[in-house]
């Protein structure tokens, strides 16, 4: 392509307010002197006022002004001369003004009334200038920014030159007093306070200035001598002499400044002897007095300049806009002109006419911004982009800033991009979807440059998430030289779940050269053709004698295609075959297409047993073409609908004079009328003679369960003996015929003798466990004829060795049991004592007597055990004793008495003097140990921390609480002592009586052998110290200024120092695998590198650093000395505390 160029140069006039300046351009080919060193400015009284260099080698006259009688001064905040002129309509007062150097800028501020204004000094941080003049009182305040004025030190008269304190806070100046006495006087900036008098002479003091650095006071002596003194007016010295009348000092660089009415600007070098230096004349200028200057350094003329800078780095355009737009942005000081020069250059591109195109670019006054414009033509070429790069050159005493050089892009947009297809319809099993992209170009397409264009896929509606239905983001698609067509794919996500039409677009991004054409977006459509298998129910109630069961089994999602699940059961009480089994017609359910919903059948078998209630599961397994819902089971409850009648019992016994009354029983499915045929039959007794026949339908309504059927017994009065009928029950309707089905009916002659009852024990002997709280004694009743009452005596008592004790170990008992007509048994319950004592097994006896209707059997008397199945804990011991060296102690708590079951105690640890994550680590709640079966001791560990302080004897106090299954043992607590291993050298003078002072040579060579001793185990530890510390010097990562690998230790109870060059801060940084504490001393920890001028509480500053970064492992901490700024882990994922220093802190890490 080829480019033709336009500029844009702007010059702009500077607006004068008393006098014609010169141009910006003009300004800027003229620079007024070298500044490179700071520059002066001079004020004569009848010209103007000069610039000159540093050196004074070079003087130029800077603005002429008639009659300039004044002080001048500067503000480097803005790079601005100050001085007055007087007025033209009234030539008594000053008019002040301030002028950039460059006369770019000048303002008139305010009109002082004031003629002569010797003295002028300016404050830029207050913006206050202070102004004094021979023929006004007092000294004036002007605010440069708003005009405001104010006068303070009015008693003051003539006050003459005037200089400020570097640090702003006292103004000094002198009184001319043409006859009288002349002062050096020095007040307060804010004119509070009294005037304080320095030094006073009987002659006039015209030149005048101070050497802040060395403290010194120069003046003239009848404006002739030179003299100086200290700040306070004494010390006084003679100087030189100058007899063309010398006008305000500057010391400067160890030279004394002046200028005189001979038109000379003058210095003495004050090194050596003043005296006997030679008086240098840097300057003389005709028919002008060096009335007053002004040094302007080179750092308050830095902080007068502009700074010019590129407004971007990267400028883009496209070919067919044919111009682009760049920019100059100015900061820093806008009250003076700028001067650059944007350099364009095109180095290696194609067809350009010129290599270098060249541009000055001019700001005046308050100018912010400047800017070119550069042009091209349109070539309707794909030849692919452009690149310009463009430079920047401040010609003017400016600085350039950060982005002093660009580059320009001129995309080449002859090619344009646009999407195959707006609507792409896709199934969620492809996993994938692709789509087109075309490249369409103007000219020749076999010339069209390799490309690659982003497409974005985005949600569109919220139906497809990013993420959970697409891979959302941006992905690229390439284009090979002269290739017009490329594709892109996005993955797609099959969540196996039926789902709704979901869409999604697909958008082209801007192409790095070229444009984009319609369509260049699509819609996608996510269609998806899951199947959802499940079964209706989670759970089923059917009765046994349905035989069978039909559950529907459905489907959900894509119906259009066909499918299918196969359907399996198990068991759960249920028994498979035995109870229950699929179909064989339902075990594969195939879904022919648009088909929802299919019945399956589960038969039942019928038993004809009466059971409990069973269960069992049905489930889905092996889909087709679909997926499992979560109700892919179910549960299904037979409940047995069978009921069974029986005899409640197979023996009864009645007396011949009373009633007899058997009992029916109906037990199962209750919810149903039931009937049952009773019917006697004759055994030993006879129907009509002993008895009267039953031959009748018991009806069982619903719920009821037991029905009476009354017998009449015949009674004849005839001595005979017993006789027994037989009652039967049968026909049952709805239902079974339970046992027993028959009983056995005892017709007893109440005319003879009843037979003998007999009382007995069920068992032979008992057993119980202490914890079981309770034993039952069951008492039976035996005998032919139960139709009578009777009692029995029972008794438990301790047996006679002692092993048990009646209520400390059971209830006394001893009560009668009772039995009513036709009761075979009684069970009594007795209470066990479980007292949480280790004890032996114990023995009580169990013994019948005092029958009444009955005789005792063979068991009436048993003995009985009870198993104490207590347990006990307690420590191994009651004090103990650890050496911080030793960093751990091991606490073993020990388990006696019944070891079967699961037992736990608690271990708590209580502080004494010792201090929690200082001096030791254990969980503040405690520990609970669990006791496993037959295990009779468990062990934990208190972590001890050496902290390298030294200190007295810590204790912990260790506390066993809450057991459960077993008792607290003794000791159930102990004591630690915990000794420091930190030696402490104490020397305590005592008086000794004179007598005791003698110290036989035994004495004085054990003192000596100590003293060896000690100083060979300071050496032996300072040496072992110093290898932990140092035995990898090259490889430190406390403090990031050595750049070497950052250490990994491997998890272990025992811990490393890093090596650090450090040495102060060796011990600081610890790395543990638990939770270790480290206290932080600034007794012990200070930092050598900090500055000894530092105020004292920034010396030992320090930073915490906790890193979570992956590159390390396990948590790192790093002291830094805050004060220095050093980083010690500049990397994401630390976190920076900074922490007091006046005391030692605790941290865990």
């Amino acid at each position: 392509m080829e480019f033709g160029y336009l500029f844009l140069l702007q010059f702009v006039m500077c607006n004068s307010v008393i006098w014609n300046f010169p141009t910006t351009a003009e300004v800027a080919t003229a620079p007024l002197v070298d500044t490179s060193d700071g520059i002066w400015a001079l004020s004569s009284r009848d010209v103007g006022i000069y610039l000159a260099n540093r050196g004074v080698t070079e003087v130029n006259e800077w603005k002429a002004i008639p009659f300039v009688e004044t002080d001048v001064t500067f503000d480097p905040l803005k790079g601005l001369l100050l001085y007055c002129i007087p007025a033209d309509n009234a030539p008594y007062d000053c008019m002040l003004h301030k002028t950039s150097l460059d006369q770019c800028y000048n303002e008139f501020v305010v009109t002082i009334s004031m003629e002569f204004v010797y003295g002028m000094q300016f404050d830029p941080d207050s913006r206050l200038l202070y102004v004094s003049a021979i023929d006004v009182p007092g000294i004036c305040q002007v605010n440069i920014d708003t005009g405001q004025i104010q006068s303070f030190y009015g008693e003051q008269t003539n006050v003459n030159y005037l200089r400020i304190s570097p640090d702003k806070s006292y103004l000094y100046w002198t009184n001319f007093m043409s006859t009288g006495t002349n002062h050096v006087r020095r007040g307060n900036t804010n004119g509070t306070g009294t005037a304080m008098t320095i030094l006073s002479r009987p002659n006039a003091i015209r030149g005048f200035g101070i050497d802040f650095v060395d403290n010194r006071i120069y003046f003239t002596q009848d404006e002739v001598n030179i003299f100086s003194t200290d700040i306070n007016g004494n010390d006084e010295q003679a100087i030189t002499t100058d007899t063309a009348r010398v006008f305000e000092m500057t010391v400067d660089n160890k030279y004394l400044y002046w200028g005189n009415r001979d038109n000379q600007f003058r210095r003495l070098d004050l090194r050596g002897d003043p005296a006997s230096n030679t008086i240098e004349t840097l300057t003389t200028v005709t028919n002008e007095e060096f009335i007053n200057h002004q040094l302007v350094t080179r750092k308050e003329l830095d902080m007068s300049r502009s700074i010019l800078f590129l407004s971007s780095s990267i400028y883009t355009a496209n070919e067919a806009d044919q111009s682009i737009t760049i920019g100059v942005t100015r900061t820093g000081n806008l009250l003076r002109c700028s001067c650059v020069d944007v350099v364009v250059m095109q180095p290696g591109v194609r067809r350009l006419t010129r290599a270098t195109i060249e541009n000055t670019l001019n700001f005046a006054a308050n100018d912010v911004t400047q800017s070119l414009t550069l042009t091209w033509t349109d070539d309707f070429e794909p030849n692919g982009p452009d690149q310009v790069s463009v430079n920047l050159i401040v010609n003017s005493d400016d600085i350039v800033g950060v982005v002093d050089e660009a580059t320009v892009v001129i995309r080449d947009d002859d090619c344009g991009y646009y999407l195959l297809e707006s609507d792409v319809t896709v199934n969620e099993d492809a996993g994938f979807v692709d789509v087109g992209i075309r490249r369409l170009c103007t000219g020749d397409m076999t010339g069209a440059f390799a490309e690659t264009i982003s497409v974005e896929a985005v949600e569109v509606d919220g139906s497809a998430q990013g993420g959970f239905d697409f891979v959302s983001g941006t992905i690229q698609a390439s284009f090979a030289q002269g290739q017009d067509t490329a594709n892109v794919r996005v993955p797609l996500f099959d969540n196996i779940q039926p789902e709704e039409t979901e869409r999604f677009v697909l958008r082209l991004s801007d192409p790095e050269n070229g444009r984009l054409l319609e369509p260049n977006s699509a819609i996608v459509t996510i269609t998806d053709y899951d199947n959802i298998y499940m079964i209706e129910q989670n759970q089923y109630e059917v009765m046994e004698s349905d035989r069978y069961l039909d559950i529907a089994i459905q489907r959900i999602g894509n119906l259009t295609l066909p499918g299918s699940v196969r359907l399996s059961a198990r068991g759960q009480t249920a028994q498979f075959l035995s109870d229950f089994q699929v179909d064989s017609n339902s075990e594969i359910i195939s879904f022919p297409n648009d088909i929802s919903e299919i019945t399956a059948r589960i038969l039942l078998t019928n038993d004809n047993i009466l059971e409990s209630n069973e269960t069992f599961e049905v489930f889905l397994n092996s889909p087709m073409g679909g997926h499992l819902d979560e109700r892919k089971e179910t549960s299904i409850t037979i409940i047995d609908d069978e009921v069974e009648v029986s005899m409640s019992d197979s023996r009864y016994s009645c007396l011949e004079s009373q009633q007899c009354i058997v009992n029916v029983i109906r037990r199962g499915f209750l919810d149903q009328t039931t009937t049952a045929n009773v019917r006697t039959e004759d055994f030993s007794a006879f129907a009509g003679i002993d008895f009267v026949a039953v031959d009748r339908i018991l009806t069982f309504d619903p719920w009821v369960t037991s029905l009476d059927v009354q017998i009449i017994l015949i009674n004849d009065d005839v001595k005979e003996p017993h006789a027994n009928f037989i009652v039967f029950v049968d026909d049952i309707s709805r239902g079974l015929i339970g046992e027993p089905n028959r009983a056995n009916v005892a017709l007893w002659d109440d005319d003879s003798e009843l037979p003998t009852l007999v009382y007995s024990l069920k068992q032979a002997s008992f057993s119980v466990k202490e914890s079981d709280e309770e034993l039952d004694i069951v008492v039976q009743r035996g005998g032919s004829y139960l139709g009578q009452v009777g009692s029995v005596r029972l008794q438990v008592l301790p047996i006679s060795d002692g092993s048990s004790t009646g209520q400390d170990d059971f209830v006394d008992t001893d009560i009668i049991v009772e039995f009513g007509e036709g009761q075979r048994e009684q069970v009594i319950i007795i209470s066990i004592t479980n007292d949480d004592i280790i004890e032996t097994t114990e023995e009580f006896v169990v013994q019948l007597s005092d029958a009444v209707n009955g005789v005792l059997g063979d068991k009436s008397r048993a003995t009985g055990t009870i198993e104490d199945d207590d347990a006990s804990y307690y420590l191994d011991k009651s004090l103990y004793n650890v050496n911080e060296i030793s960093r751990e102690l091991t606490l073993t708590v020990h388990r006696i008495g019944s070891l079967q079951k699961t037992g736990f105690v608690t271990l708590q640890v209580v502080s004494g003097n010792a201090t929690y994550e200082s001096d030791y680590i254990f969980s503040p709640i405690g520990t609970t140990l669990q006791f496993n079966p037959d295990q009779t001791s468990k062990s934990t560990v208190i972590e001890i921390i050496d902290d390298f302080v030294a200190e007295q004897r810590e204790i912990i106090d260790v506390i066993l609480s809450r057991p459960k299954y077993g008792t607290l043992g003794n000791p159930s607590s102990a004591v630690i002592v915990i000794e420091d291993n930190d030696m402490v050298i104490a020397a305590t003078l005592t008086p000794v009586p004179p007598s005791s002072r003698q110290i036989g040579t035994a004495g004085i060579a054990l003192i000596i052998a100590g003293i060896v001793v000690l100083l060979i185990v300071t050496i032996i530890s300072c040496a072992f110290c110093t290898f932990l510390l140092f035995r990898n010097p090259s490889s430190s990562w406390l403090f990031p200024k050595h750049q070497t690998p950052v250490h990994s230790y491997p998890s272990s109870p025992s811990y490393k120092v890093p090596p650090s060059p450090y040495a102060d801060f060796g011990h600081v940084v610890r790395r543990f695998s638990g939770r270790v504490v480290r206290r932080l001393s600034d007794r012990l920890y200070k930092n050598p590198y900090v500055d000894s001028k530092q105020p004292a509480s920034s010396q030992n500053s320090l930073v915490l650093y906790n890193t979570t970064n992956p590159m390390f492992e396990g948590n790192f901490f790093g002291l830094e000395n805050y004060s220095k700024n050093r980083s010690v882990f500049d990397r994401p994922g630390v976190n920076r505390i900074t922490l007091p220093s006046t005391q030692g802190h605790y941290f865990p890490y």
